[in-house]
């Protein structure tokens, strides 16, 4: 009825080599307490992309929550939590600073068939901004849809939409840009900015351990008239790759991508990348019961 889980990699503040905490969690029964993937994300539509960062619209979010998973038959089953509230919001005073009253709230209901799953998620969060003279209040208020369907054993189609006003950290692609808040009008008014990430996938498993992915996505930002003509507004995303399998868990693979983006006051650039990459997984086979 316990288990726990501890996963780290090796790319910490401090460069490469720095060991970072990816996962640490506890689990007893339905309820988990500890660091791991956001309740708000899907990993299992995640594409199968080399790129490491992946599509807009993939939350790579990980962080401490308390989660509580009810089973509710036929394989479906409802997920509520409370996890690490943290807004982000550039400094709009100089004594000025971005807080979270409260944990960020949040619930996802998941079906899952033989060949297919679809998740939806809400979000809710309280969005601070403080200064001298005030402190304000925003609600965050955001929505999700994702899910994989496997219509033969060789095609695999995947998507992910994430959609609502504040919940810009929880869209990998506009994390760190300080998109929850802005003012839209004086420095103590502020307000919650819209934000979209989508992305759809298609992978194709080829014969002689060959299959390829291909993906677009899309993220935005609904600027307002108060943030800076350097703002974030959007960007397009299109990735396609070819990976092959020759034997075990070894993977090589080369991949195209390209991508643009696009600020509040109409400047643009683009950019093309080809990726070559190699993966083996190292893992040991539990041994058969006698």
């Amino acid at each position: 009825d316990f288990r726990s889980y501890a996963e780290i990699d090796f790319f910490g503040a401090s460069g490469s080599v720095d060991p970072r905490m990816r996962h640490f969690y506890g689990q007893l029964m339905n309820v988990l307490i500890g660091q791991t993937w956001t309740t708000f994300t899907n990993p299992d539509a995640f594409p199968d992309t080399l790129d490491l960062a992946g599509p807009p619209g993939t939350s790579l979010l990980r962080q401490a929550q308390v989660r509580y998973t009810q089973p509710l038959g036929s394989g479906q089953s409802l997920a509520v939590a409370m996890e690490r509230p943290l807004t982000q919001a550039p400094q709009i005073t100089e004594s000025g600073a971005a807080y979270s009253p409260t944990p960020d709230f949040i619930a996802r209901y998941r079906i899952e068939r033989t060949r297919a799953h679809l998740q939806v998620g809400s979000l809710v969060r309280s969005l601070g901004y403080r200064v001298a003279a005030a402190n304000t209040t925003k609600l965050g208020l955001g929505f999700n849809a994702s899910g994989a369907w496997k219509p033969t054993v060789r095609d695999l189609f995947s998507g992910y939409v994430a959609y609502g006003a504040g919940i810009a950290r929880y869209i990998d692609n506009l994390a760190g840009f300080g998109a929850d808040l802005d003012r839209s009008g004086t420095n103590t008014d502020v307000s919650a900015l819209t934000a979209l990430g989508t992305y759809a996938g298609y992978t194709r498993r080829w014969p002689r351990s060959l299959r390829s992915t291909s993906v677009v996505g899309y993220s935005s930002i609904d600027n307002t008239a108060g943030q800076a003509a350097s703002a974030f507004h959007d960007s397009y995303y299109i990735a396609s790759n070819l990976v092959w399998n020759p034997a075990g868990s070894l993977n090589v693979g080369v991949e195209y991508l390209f991508g643009t983006h696009r600020l509040k006051d109409g400047s643009e650039a683009h950019a093309s990348r080809m990726q070559f990459s190699a993966k083996y997984d190292f893992f040991r086979r539990r041994p058969l019961e006698q």
